[in-house]
């Protein structure tokens, strides 16, 4: 019953903070802009990977244990210490797998106590446990508040199941404790038990690879596991821990936040009506017979794309229609069309195939929607081995126009 209670419990008290979350999260989405756009993506398998080492105390929840006062359950606590390992795989899920040693007790009955002073003494033994669990983890803040790259504190429930086994009992006290007249037995042999977990965990983030936690969590096991037998299937303890963790490649380097604020919308707009000016000046300019340009000329049109996206958007499209216009006004002119990805995602080889995704959605729009000559067209992409921007490394994901004199350049394959 009083485990049921616990978990109960523990909902009630997820299920608060999650209402308190949303409430909040609520009121600063309405002082968001509308025009806000935030992006997550994940590069490596390290990312996120973390690394902790935990220290803390546990007390026990078995037979003749109970927390009627304060003194007589601090009394019962002991020290123990937990490592863990784990991985957040997106902003929200998690999975970690612990192992941890701890030292425990279990106490004989009240009566026995206060009858045999002489044999039982405080009634308490020690014993050793070792355990080992696989736990999933659920980011609350990251879930109601959604992803924030500067967010520094998390509240985190988890549930696992894995094993307990138990050793080193004191012998010479269970040899004792079975000599009085109303003897308490106690099986000293070390055996292994199924056991579950549920807890939260508080983590504040204390640098870029470096988070402080303080884990509560209530185990569960079987009710031989301290070596005595009563009347109910499951024995449980308390662990309260303070531990430090150390993350892999966490933040910024494993999500990417996009964000799309007023400035950047405005910025947009006046491209694309720059763009619709140059479309129409193209479209109304005559024809320069004599015109010819130097082989590393570029276009001052460009097209941009979202992080790890290779679609023309529809603020971009009139870029695209303003490069195919210049280029039916210009015949001694060719367009070598050039694509980028920036260097501070992916990996080489995937940000190759990616500027050859975007060019190549380019050579389809010019050709396939606005009719331009493809002889007129030339591709290129260079991944992230060159960067045309060094300033703004998120304007690398981007497609640019290299001027050529008609019918002198070679596809580069």
């Amino acid at each position: 019953m009083k485990y049921r209670l616990f978990f109960s419990f523990l909902f009630l008290i997820v299920s608060a903070h999650g209402l308190v979350l949303r409430a909040q999260s609520e009121t600063e989405a309405s002082s968001l802009k509308v025009d806000t756009v935030r992006g997550v993506r994940e590069d490596r398998f390290i990312d996120n990977v973390f690394l902790g080492v935990h220290l803390g105390f546990n007390g026990p929840y078995g037979e003749n244990i109970r927390v009627y006062r304060t003194s007589e359950y601090i009394k019962s606590n002991r020290l123990g210490g937990m490592l863990s390992l784990g991985k957040f795989f997106t902003p929200i899920f998690g999975l970690r797998g612990t192992l941890g040693f701890m030292r425990q007790t279990g106490r004989a009955e009240k009566e026995p106590r206060e009858v045999y002073p002489e044999y039982y003494g405080d009634g308490f033994y020690e014993f050793s446990n070792f355990h080992g669990y696989a736990d999933v983890m659920i980011d609350m803040h990251n879930w109601i508040y959604k992803y924030r790259e500067d967010r520094r504190f998390h509240i985190i429930p988890m549930i696992g199941v894995g094993f307990n086994t138990t050793f080193g009992f004191d012998k010479e006290k269970a040899r004792r404790f079975a000599e009085p007249p109303a003897p308490y037995l106690i099986n000293t042999a070390s055996d292994v038990y199924f056991a579950l977990r549920a807890g939260l965990i508080f983590s504040y983030r204390l640098s870029k690879v470096f988070d402080l936690d303080l884990e509560i969590h209530m185990d569960a096991t079987d009710d031989k596991y301290n070596g005595v037998i009563d009347d109910r299937i499951y024995d449980g303890y308390l662990v309260t821990l303070l531990g430090f963790k150390y993350n892999f490649r966490r933040g910024h380097e494993k999500y990417r936040l996009e964000m799309t604020d007023a400035l950047d919308v405005a910025r947009m707009n006046a491209n694309i009506n720059q763009a619709r000016k140059d479309l129409a000046a193209a479209k109304a300019a005559p024809v320069d017979t004599t015109y010819r340009v130097r082989q590393e000329q570029l276009l001052e049109m460009t097209v941009s794309f979202i992080i790890d996206k290779f679609n023309i958007t529809d603020v971009q499209r009139p870029n695209v229609e303003a490069v195919a216009a210049y280029i039916k006004s210009h015949p001694d002119v060719d367009i070598v069309i050039c694509g980028y990805a920036d260097v501070q995602t992916a990996y080489p080889a995937y940000n190759m195939r990616l500027s050859k995704r975007r060019v190549m959605a380019v050579y389809n729009m010019l050709t396939q929607q606005f009719g331009v000559d493809p002889k007129r067209l030339s591709i290129d992409y260079k991944g992230d081995t060159e960067q045309p921007y060094l300033m703004e490394n998120p304007w690398n994901r981007v497609v640019v126009f290299k001027l050529t004199p008609h019918n002198e350049y070679k596809e580069i394959k």
